[in-house]
């Protein structure tokens, strides 16, 4: 299987095993020309693409941007924070939060 588009999760601080869905999505050419266009990667042209990945994580200017619904990825998390006290982080017990 193939996974294409962006997606974006927030990481759980708690020790375990977590399961997290991903809803993916991709941009959406502004016009059909630039639309037509990218289904000719031959001619240099391909699909339209964030050029700052950090855009996805990120709230700003997402509201005006178009975008199409490619899927959901289920993920799952195995999380440990062994030897995090040594480095003066704080961290819950195992098990605190479960899987969600």
């Amino acid at each position: 299987m193939r996974v294409c588009g962006y997606g974006s999760i927030l990481l759980p601080t708690t020790p375990g095993r977590h399961e997290r869905y991903i809803r993916m999505f991709t941009p959406v050419a502004s016009n059909p020309l630039k639309q037509f266009l990218g289904w000719l990667p031959f001619l240099g042209y391909g699909p339209p693409e964030f050029v700052y990945k950090d855009f996805v994580a990120g709230g700003e200017g997402r509201s005006v941007t178009r975008v199409a619904s490619s899927g959901v990825v289920k993920v799952v998390l195995n999380i440990s924070t062994r030897g995090m006290e040594d480095l003066g982080f704080a961290v819950g017990r195992a098990g605190a939060s479960g899987a969600s």
